[in-house]
């Protein structure tokens, strides 16, 4: 056996110590708390570093005498609670490797030493110094006789420096070094004591940038030392690329397009920053260097209106970037890999047809084997995903997260990413070995896109500010007196969703303004005497809509893992789940009879439009062309319908089935929540003229009503009409803004 005696010693590996007489691993000092048999195995590795120790030789040194344990099983979880412990990977290992079928080999650099009074102590042999695993002294290094850290050398050592040897002039400096620190008091100890390390400096949250607007997409040059970003600059005119030397207040500005320039990443070898440029017409993909010059354009990929999804990634060679672009003939977005050098391009994911948006955020794993993504499930909602690097099957990894950027830890064993998961947006922690997700001390100041350096000492995150409020606007030309737009339902968080009651006196949203995105809320018509209806406490509750009567409220919440269908007193209680099924079911509305309720759902693979009786029961099919949020007509004679985020336009089906015919194309996608029916017309938010619009069933034509002085909030609900047609209400973007915040000595 080459290895530390098993009565006492102590290995040293890395920034690890293990300590055999008092059974304990510990990391800079600091004791890592661990199983007997993962603790075990670790000795058993580390008594012959660099050999294969197999399953067999593992069994018989650990298992032998217990004949009922499942061997296989118990190893393999030995195993991964040990990397777990190490901060080890499976698929890119720093001190265990797998030999399939064979068993495992401790791979990294190994120290032994002997110990007295179980503290570890410098021998006076030449066995304390030798190689690891070669019983040999070091040679041609004078640093080799230095002490390890973290010990002092006796008075032995000494004394042998003493004798009359042939010493080099490089190693008289060592023995003078060395007696410097023996004056400083190390002479009047006779035993090696360990020097306690300082405990790692706290992590420091700092802002790196408070310019005007929002500062977005935060990228570390490989040394960490700086930070590359998109901004709209200080008159907020124009996207371009900027980079911050971090420490200082000087920005260098690398590009000037007039065109919409976002996605900075910075390549491996830190000479390039590749980046995306939208125009209205085209979008593209380049580079420019670093320090500034000329741009190079490499690709031109399909994006379309779809702006705000153009995240880049370099693969850890610098080979490859991993981008977004439309599926051909399809909104949906999917990811594909750029070669640099050749320009050629591979497919690497294909979103089914009911993903909300498709799949965008890739972000490379550090050795280059797996990328890790968000895709869009349910009613908008953004969860991570990975897949190979090139291209296979897709595993999704969170659930009910609502993910807003992702990055990997250094060492490839953990994910960090932005949640809203149990409240506010913050940071969390996901290990790719599995286990419960963990929240981050830091971050937790609604964090997005989160980044780490390099070495993962600085993490760099967005601190965004948003607020949506509802306003309420008079239509013109209505009787009464002219009043002026009032922002009637307002708060810190999120509140949208408005929807009148059939009386017109209440008005039910949803809203974050308990700490929990979201919850459903009414209020009376004057947006007074705001009650909480429902306390999921973190899953998100929304797209409330009343009974004909008033009495309930039917809304969609993904309590349970997938988006279903509630219904709620108006005057509370608890709530009620309509539907079972694994799909998702989403944005309700009531039939005027009150009969029937209205969803989307993904059941059949992509989103249709469906009905089930108000107290529940079997679901019949309604649309069959795609179909998303429904509501019935005046006269329950036909259903009107828009076609989710990947479809613009608001459609029309008879409600017992038939030809669905467009109504009108100028309703944009993603804003599906935005429109609303009266007895006369439609009513709804126009992106491209920025106007809220009325369609007159009567005449079938587009007239503008009023423009709202700030755009709504897409994806979710945000519009509905006083039953009287007076009043319009709309879920307004009041502010959207964000900085770039700095984690100093950050570790996870």
């Amino acid at each position: 056996m080459d290895g530390a005696p098993r009565c006492g010693g102590v290995i040293r590996f890395d920034a690890f110590t293990v300590d055999l007489q008092a059974r304990e691993l510990s990391r800079n000092s600091h004791r890592i708390r661990i199983q007997k048999q993962p603790y075990e195995v670790l000795v058993a590795l580390l008594e012959q570093p660099g050999v294969i120790v197999t399953h067999e030789a593992l069994r018989q040194r650990l298992w032998a005498e217990d004949t009922f344990v499942d061997f296989d099983h118990s190893l393999r979880t030995s195993i991964l609670k040990l990397r777990e412990a190490l901060g080890d990977s499976a698929s890119n290992p720093r001190f265990i490797e797998t030999l399939p079928r064979q068993g495992y080999r401790f791979i990294g650099q190994v120290g032994h030493f002997k110990a007295e009074r179980t503290l570890p102590v410098m021998d006076e042999s030449p066995a304390a110094w030798e190689e690891p695993g070669t019983g040999r002294l070091p040679q041609q290094s004078s640093a080799n006789l230095a002490p390890t850290a973290g010990m002092r050398p006796r008075r032995g050592l000494l004394a042998r420096l003493r004798q009359g040897r042939a010493l080099s002039y490089s190693l008289w400096a060592v023995v003078v070094t060395v007696l410097v620190l023996a004056v400083g008091g190390v002479l009047e100890d006779h035993y090696l004591l360990p020097i306690v390390e300082a405990p790692a400096a706290p992590m420091k949250v700092v802002p790196l940038t408070s310019f005007p607007a929002g500062e977005v997409q935060p990228s570390f040059s490989p040394d960490g030392s700086q930070v590359a970003f998109a901004w709209n600059g200080k008159e907020e005119d124009n996207g371009d690329i900027y980079v911050k030397v971090i420490g200082t207040e000087s920005i260098l500005r690398l590009t000037t397009n007039p065109a919409l320039d976002r996605a900075p990443a910075w390549s491996p070898d830190g000479r390039y920053i590749a980046f995306h440029r939208h125009t209205a017409s085209q979008d593209g993909i380049y580079l420019v260097p670093a320090l500034g010059g000329p741009e190079r354009k490499l690709y031109s990929p399909r994006l379309g209106g779809d702006w705000g999804f153009e995240h880049l990634d370099w693969s850890p060679d610098g080979k490859y970037l991993a981008f977004c672009e439309n599926m051909p003939g399809k909104k949906l977005l999917r990811i594909s890999a750029l070669s640099v050098m050749t320009l050629q391009k591979r497919v690497l994911t294909t979103p089914p047809p009911s993903a909300m948006y498709g799949d965008w955020y890739p972000r490379y794993s550090p050795d280059g084997r797996t990328l890790a993504f968000q895709r869009g499930f349910a009613a908008g909602d953004a969860e991570i995903c990975r897949v190979p690097a090139a291209g296979g099957e897709v595993k999704r990894l969170t659930y009910n997260a609502d993910v807003g950027g992702l990055a990997w830890t250094p060492d490839g064993a953990h994910l960090i990413y932005s949640a809203s998961r149990g409240g506010a947006r913050g940071l969390w922690k996901m290990s790719m070995a599995g286990g419960e997700n963990e929240r981050l001390s830091v971050g937790m100041d609604d964090a997005y896109e989160p980044v780490l350096s390099r070495d993962g000492r600085r993490l760099a995150y967005l601190r965004g500010f948003i607020d949506v409020n509802i306003w309420r606007f008079q239509v013109p030309g209505e009787p009464g007196p002219a009043k002026p737009p009032s922002r009637l339902i307002a708060s810190t968080r999120y509140d949208v969703g408005p929807q009148y009651s059939p009386d017109g006196r209440r008005i039910v949203f949803q809203s974050g303004r308990s700490g929990n995105c979201c919850e459903i809320w009414t209020s009376a018509s004057d947006g007074s005497k705001a009650v909480q209806l429902t306390h999921f406490g973190g899953p998100l509750a929304g797209s409330p809509g009343w009974s004909p009567d008033g009495r309930q409220v039917v809304f969609d919440c993904n309590a349970r893992g997938n988006d279903d269908i509630y219904v709620v007193s108006a005057e509370g209680g608890l709530p009620r789940c309509l539907t079972m099924e694994s799909s998702n079911e989403v944005v309700p509305s009531w039939s005027r009879d009150g009969r029937w309720i209205y969803f989307a759902s993904d059941r059949t693979g992509t989103w249709q439009v469906w009905k089930m009786p108000a107290v529940g029961g079997k679901a019949v099919q309604v649309t069959k062309g795609g179909a998303f949020a429904a509501f019935e007509s005046y006269d329950g004679r036909t259903l009107y319908f828009a076609k989710g985020q990947n479809v613009p336009g608001l459609w029309k089906v008879p409600v017992g089935g038939g030809d669905e015919i467009l109504v009108l194309k100028q309703l944009q996608g993603g804003l599906w929540g935005y429109w609303g029916l009266t007895r006369k017309g439609i009513y709804f938010y126009n992106a491209g003229t920025k106007a809220i619009e009325f369609y007159s069933f009567v005449t079938r034509k587009v007239a503008r009503v009023l423009a709202p002085e700030k755009g709504p909030v897409s994806l979710y609900p945000g519009f509905s009409v006083s039953p009287d047609g007076r009043w319009i209400l709309y879920g307004q973007m009041d502010t959207l803004s964000s900085d770039i915040m700095l984690v100093q000595n950050f570790h996870w």
